[in-house]
């Protein structure tokens, strides 16, 4: 460390050569608004010092070092002159240290700058509390005094009415302030809860500011992200502990999260969570390319998902510390034994948990919707069929038959009324753009006009649908692959007086991808409108007169036979004023 002379502004590095590091005092403040206001490393070096605004602030402590009653103290540490900003390494080394080197110190100068306080309990007010650097340096230091703007001494931390405050502004136990006990004791869900609802300029020291609490290290890496801090600083903490109330935080509840918090606020109601001693032989949780892996005894909640007991007791008022907090599990359908958390603004509790634990899989990083997720086998498959107005039913289906090595593969068969013309239960994708994987041929029941309808992809893994107007059911599928023009599911498609809207939901079955499609037909048949045409119509008066007996004829056959007959066509309806409703 470095450490700045009281007595002629020396900056010098220790331990020396002899493994000697001189007693000295220490600064606890908050930098200025302007951080180029502060004396910085390169101010003492270049002795540019006096002309920074924040110079009387170091003077004052360097003074306050110098004239210690306890003894004089020849030096002093402030992280804005005794670190050089410039070399990332070296700050790296000192956010890593700064929490062994306020533990080292004498004595602890707390400068409260905002406020002149005339009592001491009014110290909570001040912004110093509110700090996420200041979470450590208030509990490292065996002996800390405050002071306000005027540098006029306000009390030690152990001085009883401070105390007092302190454990109830911060939570922090009064046995940890005062050094008598073991912080590493403490849970670690607790002691996130000290650093909730604290500020950083920087947004990764959030993570960074708790290294020393917990006793990690790991390298400092600005514009990472804060969350991405702090996911990394949970996982430093699991690899020497074992914890579980790490895994008992509540944040938004968001449809689906990773086991661990994105963020110390997370932890901010869990001040009284604790944790259970080892009791049983249970398999280490760890980071995997798959998640982290953890066993946790699962019990189903009757809601698709599963409440997951750690091995932490419930705190409870009335009964005390008692079975097993719980949070809750959704098994994924992508992946093998792979969970999401859900409900994460809220933990459980369950009296008892089951018996055997189950290996759980659980991703932090934003997990792979069923949308985008890639399947060895994926298939359209049906669901319902929708008329709007006439009926439609379905002929024929032609798809591509799979492989044999690929039909154990199929998924299971569903009962469709609707598609038992098609004689299969669902056709593969290929995952390709622009290939088509099966036409189905629908026929209007009120007039026999035939549509296909096309589906295939329209990326290698994205799904679509056309329409074409067809005389026959029996086109081969490379002909009408080469006209298609597929269009994304949900879209309103016409195709001569037919209109077809396609949605379509995906459902993981592993290893199947399925498409479960629905289908809506809105027939638009014209036939049995009223149609009147003022123009004259040049045709021959014998050529009309057989055509009305001819449809004339048809219609009594098709009712004797109780048969469904085609009906006259629009061109003769017109020419004869026809209006018929069927």
């Amino acid at each position: 460390m470095r450490l700045l002379n009281t007595q002629n502004w020396e900056l010098k590095s220790f331990p020396n050569s002899a493994g000697y590091t001189p007693p000295y005092a220490i600064l606890s403040h908050c930098w200025s608004e302007n951080a180029n206001d502060e004396v910085l490393y390169a101010d003492v070096q270049n002795g540019t010092a006096t002309s920074k605004k924040a110079y009387p602030k170091l003077l004052a402590a360097m003074q306050q070092a110098r004239d210690w009653k306890g003894g004089s103290y020849d030096w002093i540490w402030c992280d804005t002159c005794c670190i050089n900003k410039e070399s990332s390494a070296e700050l790296s080394e000192a956010i890593n240290s700064m929490y062994t080197w306020y533990a080292g110190s004498e004595v602890c100068f707390a400068y409260l700058e905002d406020e002149q306080f005339d009592s001491p309990t009014q110290l909570q007010e001040s912004k110093w509390f509110t700090r996420g650097w200041t979470l450590q340096e208030l509990i490292a230091p065996k002996e800390l005094i405050f002071y306000d703007k005027n540098w006029r001494r306000v009390g030690s931390k152990s001085f009883p009415a401070i105390r007092d405050m302190v454990v109830e502004k911060t939570g922090i136990p009064e046995e940890i302030l005062t050094a008598s006990g073991n912080l590493q004791s403490i849970s670690i869900a607790q002691r996130m809860s000290w650093a909730a609802h604290r500020f950083t300029t920087r947004p990764e020291d959030k993570a960074y500011c708790l290294m020393g609490i917990f006793q990690v290290n790991m390298p400092m890496l600005y514009g990472e992200g804060a969350d991405n801090a702090f996911h990394r600083l949970q996982e430093q903490i699991m690899k020497d502990s074992n914890d579980h109330s790490i895994f008992a935080w509540t944040g938004k509840d968001s449809a689906r999260h990773g086991l661990l918090a994105d963020s110390p606020d997370a932890f901010a109601d869990r001040f009284n969570m604790i944790g259970y001693a080892d009791w049983e032989d249970e398999q280490p949780f760890q980071p995997s390319n798959r998640g982290l892996r953890i066993h946790l005894h699962l019990t189903p909640a009757g809601d698709g998902t599963f409440y997951a007991a750690l091995n932490c007791p419930i705190p409870s008022p009335e009964r005390g510390y008692h079975g097993f907090t719980c949070i809750k599990l959704e098994k994924l359908a992508s992946g093998v034994n792979q969970y999401a958390r859900v409900q994460c603004h809220q933990v459980f509790g369950l009296e008892a948990r089951s018996d055997r634990p189950s290996t759980v899989y659980v991703r932090q990083k934003t997990l792979t919707q069923e949308e985008d997720a890639v399947m060895p086998w994926h298939f359209f498959q049906p669901r319902e069929l929708h008329f709007v107005a006439d009926a439609y039913e379905l002929l024929h289906v032609s798809h591509y038959p799979l492989e044999k090595a690929d039909q154990r593969f199929a998924p299971r068969p569903t009962i469709k009324p609707w598609f038992a013309a098609a004689q299969a239960s669902a056709f593969q994708i290929i995952k390709r753009a622009g290939r088509l994987s099966a036409v189905m041929y629908f026929r209007r029941m009120s007039d026999y006009a035939k549509l296909a309808v096309l589906f295939g992809s329209i990326g290698d893994m994205q799904v679509g649908f056309d329409l074409a107007l067809v005389d026959e059911t029996n086109l081969s599928i490379n002909a009408i692959e080469s006209t298609m023009r597929l269009k994304p599911p949900g879209t309103m498609m016409e195709a001569g007086t037919h209109k077809v809207c396609i949605e379509s939901t995906v459902r993981i079955d592993v290893p199947r991808k399925l498409y479960m499609f629905d289908i809506t037909i809105d027939g638009m048949y014209m036939g049995d409108m009223t149609f009147w045409d003022h123009r004259p119509a040049p045709i021959n008066a014998q050529e009309l007169v057989t055509e009305a007996i001819i449809d004339i004829v048809a219609d009594v056959q098709g009712v004797a036979t109780n048969d469904r007959i085609r009906p006259m066509s629009l061109l003769k309806r017109a020419r004869m004023g026809v209006n018929r409703q069927r």
